[in-house]
């Protein structure tokens, strides 16, 4: 994809006057720079074996708002509050090497993980999917971990269903399988947008509210996904207490569940719940056809 560097744009060009010598016109002019890019085509990321897609839906996605994205300007206090409302004041994460907005792989993970607290929810996941776990290699992880003297994962008085939500915790995020193997999961990418006229940035605001209530809240000005952006999300599973293929139904559902980046309780986040479900069950029709080659077969198709 022919398309400037983002990150560089964003992190770097922005302020590029350290002395912050700046007038307004340059951030609008940088602000329209950053927003008017469009995504030129798929873009070719080191995808895993296990795919799926997810579409944003309205008001879109924030990623990486924690990061700083601000330089305090005490020499010019006059002009400080105009600036404030028309910078960029929260940071975003964009891939250090491409420039385009990613979520990082260890985002995927905790997220996911984070749903493991809850049992009982992925219990229902589980049954509502129809979801078998495979009861011998349970006994077998089980037992594998007394043997190793890893007993302390193994919280003996939780009921069968609450101790296999807890063993199977373990090993997709800490131990692995029986046989050594861990699961990845690799950074989600931008895989196609929807509409937009291929722009996937847009601005936003954010209202802080202080304890004052005489004093004028200032709305801080970031960056958000925009909705119809399709991102894919990719996986190497591996078969153990769930097949590979029930791992990644039931990643997808927690996403869909959940939601990912900040704001997600104001609505942030979210997917299109019908979007990418032909993916799951062409990749299961392919699984079940062709063991060996179906993954190949599938990332040609989408």
């Amino acid at each position: 994809m022919n398309i400037p560097n983002l990150g560089f744009l964003f992190n770097k060009h922005y302020y590029i006057n350290e002395k912050l010598e700046f007038e307004l016109k340059d951030i609008h002019k940088k602000n329209r720079d950053i927003l008017k890019v469009e995504f030129k085509g798929r873009y070719n990321a080191p995808y895993g074996k296990y795919c799926f897609r997810l579409k944003t839906i309205y008001p879109g996605m924030i990623i990486g708002i924690g990061y700083q994205h601000d330089i305090n300007n005490d020499d010019k206090k006059d002009n400080k509050d105009k600036e404030d409302k028309d910078c960029y004041k929260m940071g975003f994460y964009f891939d250090y090497t491409t420039g385009m907005p990613i979520i990082p792989g260890s985002t995927v993970k905790g997220l996911l993980r984070s749903a493991f607290k809850h049992r009982e929810y992925i219990l229902e996941i589980l049954k509502n999917n129809k979801i078998d776990f495979e009861k011998e290699k349970l006994e077998k992880f089980k037992k594998n971990l007394e043997d190793n003297g890893k007993e302390n994962y193994i919280n003996y008085n939780l009921s069968d269903d609450d101790l296999l939500v807890n063993l199977l915790e373990y090993e997709i995020f800490e131990i692995g399988t029986i046989e050594g193997l861990k699961d990845i999961f690799y950074e989600a990418y931008i895989h196609e947008v929807k509409g937009n006229d291929g722009k996937f940035l847009a601005d936003d605001y954010i209202t802080p509210h202080y304890n004052n209530p005489l004093k004028n809240p200032i709305p801080l000005k970031f960056i958000k996904i925009l909705p119809d952006v399709v991102f894919k999300f990719s996986f190497d599973l591996n078969d153990g207490i769930l097949n590979s293929f029930d791992k990644l139904k039931l990643f997808r559902q927690i996403l869909l569940d959940l939601g990912i980046g900040a704001k997600t309780n104001v609505g942030y986040g979210k997917f299109d719940e019908k979007y990418g479900e032909n993916d799951i069950l062409n990749l299961e029709r392919r699984m079940k056809k062709n063991h060996k080659k179906y993954y190949k077969d599938f990332r040609r198709s989408i």
